[in-house]
This record gives structure tokens, sequence and C-alpha cells, in this order.
């Protein structure tokens, strides 16, 4: 029963907040994973599968508004907690809440200053609310982040694709080419990224010579 999955998140997140619980539910199978995955979201808060599992979890019942709530009221108690602010702007972002994302994810830019993904995932929302100049800004801010820390070639080619796409969109093909640039010299033997670089361009009506 999602219900008693609810009750099992809502003691896994005071237990996180040292107050004492002392509700025991029996879990399905199925609530058992996901109380596993949930554990595991309240450590490293990311998109992926994971999260989708979590949140289809509970919203394919109508449950997405609870999860939310629980995530806020968590942030309530530990407002300086970096993967807590992550996890509310990760579930407000997926309800298209850009106002509500972005406050937590801007929190948690706040509160952890080498992280690049707060910074990447305020960038997307702030994108997609059309603050076009802003997202911009904090999508470069994540690619300074990701070159000062030991970045796998994935993390800082999904930003910095991001961000050309982005520049793309609002008619800025000089900057964007510049992106192009550097991924290039990042990724020069890396056919796969030079052909999606090729692809983003072409969609945009920017391929040139």
């Amino acid at each position: 029963m999602r219900w008693n999955l609810l009750i099992q998140f809502f003691c896994i997140t005071c237990l996180l907040n040292c107050l004492p619980v002392n509700i025991s539910v029996p879990l399905s199978a199925a609530d058992a994973v996901i109380e596993r995955y949930i554990e595991l979201l309240q450590k490293d808060p990311k998109h992926g599968a994971v999260f989708d599992r979590v949140y289809h979890y509970f919203a394919d019942t109508g449950e997405a508004d609870i999860f939310l709530n629980q995530c806020r009221s968590r942030t309530e108690k530990e407002p300086d907690n970096t993967a807590a602010q992550m996890l509310y702007g990760l579930a407000a972002q997926r309800q298209s809440d850009w106002k509500t994302a972005a406050a937590a994810f801007r929190k948690a830019a706040q509160l952890d200053s080498g992280n690049y993904l707060p910074a990447y995932y305020l960038g997307e929302v702030l994108v997609s609310d059309k603050q076009f100049q802003d997202g911009i800004a904090l999508l470069e801010e994540a690619v300074n982040r990701l070159k000062k820390t030991s970045a796998t070639g994935k993390q800082l080619r999904d930003v910095l694709q991001m961000l050309a796409k982005t520049l793309l969109r609002i008619g800025e093909q000089k900057r964007a080419e510049a992106v192009w640039q550097q991924l290039e010299a990042l990724f020069p033997d890396d056919n796969e990224v030079v052909l999606q670089i090729a692809e983003t361009f072409e969609a945009g009506g920017q391929f040139g010579e």
C-alpha cells in the first residue's frame, strides 16, 4: 500500500532529523524497494532512474503532492541540508513548479559551492521558465564548477550541450559555436560528441560550414 510507504517515508525523514519515531508498518516487496530508493535519494538526490522510479510510484496514484510536501517538510526542519534542498527541487521541477524548484536549487547551490549539480539544475529550471540569460549564467557556472573537480566526460558534455542548445534557442549562434569548440577540444576523438553537436545545430537551423 502506498499509504504504508508514505508513513515509512515520513519515518525515514524523521530519523534523518533525529526525531523519535515509533511507527512500524509492514511493507510489500515493491514498497520495500521504493523505501530503499528513497533512502538513496535522500543521500544523493539527482535526476535519473532512481528519482524517476520513486516519483512515478507516488504520481501513479495521485500522491505526488504528498511526496512534494514531505520533501518540503524536510527542508523546513533542515534548511541547511543540501541534499534536502536538492530533493525538494527535483520534486518541484517534475511538477513544473519553476519558482519553487529554482528557490530550492539556488539554496543548494549556495550551501555547496563546489557541487555543479545545483547550478546545473537551477540553470535548467530557469531556461524552462524562459529566464534564458539567467539560466545561461548558471549553466556556465556549472561548467566552471565541473572544471575544478574530477568531473567525468559525460557530466561536462551534458552541461555544455545544454548550454549550446539554450544559446541557439535565443539566437546566440556565435556563443553557441564557442561552446561547440570547447566540446571539440575536450573530446577530439569522440565521434558521438561531434555528431550530437552537429545534430543540435542542424535542428536549430544554424548548421553551417
